[in-house]
């Protein structure tokens, strides 16, 4: 049986093979949940593909933990904020220690302005994206999809609209009509705010298309949690006409923004997080049969009560107020986000939320 692929673009910070299998975990589990899902079974339709980027940053991470001025100079000539770049000089020598800056969002810092590390970690994924299908037409043709996560949502904007749209000479283009992604999950989506002046996120291919002229997807879901900062700043929010006229009128939307609130512990960015809940895992189960009917009203309404209900046994009002907090004193820009995330972060790893 052939069975769809589903590529997994991590985030900010370490990552190593494996890493996506507590959200892989999280999927199966809630695909068992629902009885219309029963008669294809999980692990005989889906098969799961990491994609791994993190070794470009790491690469670098060591570089420069050999000769700190060399960050100086390369962010030095880039277009950050002056502020992000005394910020990150002052940081530069502590790049040996595992701290929440240096392994995470020095990953960001780095992808929006430093050409030099974003080009190699697009063409890497768009490369593993690519041998994976190829790989895959040498026996038989298979459906596949994209979840990506945080930072990843910027890294599969670019890969892939590079990967069928051209214009990066290390990146074989493929044919849109047949080798076109079906399902983009967009989860905690960053990639406005980390978009290249030359690749402008609404302008791109990637996007929901029905005659694939505009766009590689069949849908597009947006998911992202009220209460996670890192989706306030320049939050992707297309309007009407980003789609075309003829992809607008299908009944069965295209283009779905995937707005969610309950919080089981306080990392509400989550991945695994974002995928526990119904209003994110029922609308791309019934993506990825390309049925809106997949998964009953009736089911659909019994499982967003009952992940309702665990949200408040899990008893932490204090940190919604926390987190409500964080946001609404959020600054603008990535100097806000890094100091964001450093607050977001103490929460995490200070908050009890044991019963």
């Amino acid at each position: 049986m052939t069975r769809h692929i589903l590529f997994f673009i991590h985030g900010m910070g370490k990552h190593r093979p494996g890493w996506s299998d507590a959200a892989w975990k999280s999927l199966r589990d809630a695909y068992q949940l629902y009885d219309e899902l029963h008669e294809f079974p999980f692990d005989q339709h889906f098969e799961r593909h990491e994609i791994v980027f993190d070794n470009v940053f790491e690469w670098y991470r060591e570089r420069w933990r050999e000769d700190a001025a060399q960050l100086n100079e390369l962010i030095g000539v880039s277009d950050a904020a002056p502020a992000l770049i005394e910020r990150v000089m002052s940081l530069a020598g502590s790049l040996g220690e595992d701290r929440f800056f240096t392994t995470h969002l020095l990953d960001v810092v780095m992808y929006r302005y430093l050409s030099l590390v974003a080009q190699p970690v697009r063409v890497q994924v768009a490369k593993q994206i690519a041998k994976k299908i190829n790989q895959a037409l040498n026996a038989e043709p298979q459906p596949w999809s994209v979840v990506s996560h945080s930072l990843g949502t910027s890294v599969a904007h670019d890969a892939l609209h590079y990967l069928f749209a051209g214009g990066e000479s290390e990146i074989a283009v493929l044919s849109r009509e047949n080798f076109a992604p079906e399902v983009g999950l967009f989860v905690a989506n960053v990639s406005r705010l980390l978009e290249q002046p030359h690749l402008r996120v609404y302008r791109s291919l990637v996007r929901p298309s029905w005659q694939r002229a505009n766009g590689i997807f069949d849908f597009y879901l947006n998911a992202r949690h009220i209460y996670d900062p890192f989706t306030r700043i320049k939050p992707f929010d297309p309007d009407f006409d980003w789609l075309d006229e003829d992809t607008r009128d299908l009944r069965f939307a295209r283009y779905q923004e995937l707005r969610i609130s309950e919080v089981l512990h306080p990392d509400v960015h989550d991945l695994a997080h974002y995928l526990d809940n119904p209003g994110v895992h029922v609308p791309f189960f019934r993506a990825l049969f390309r049925r809106s009917s997949m998964i009953k009203q009736a089911s659909e309404r019994r499982e967003t009560e009952a992940h309702r209900r665990r949200a408040l046994d899990a008893r932490i009002d204090a940190a919604r107020e926390h987190l409500t907090r964080i946001n609404d004193e959020m600054r603008p820009g990535v100097e806000g986000v890094i100091e964001t995330a450093e607050r977001f972060r103490a929460l995490t790893e200070l908050w009890d939320v044991s019963p």
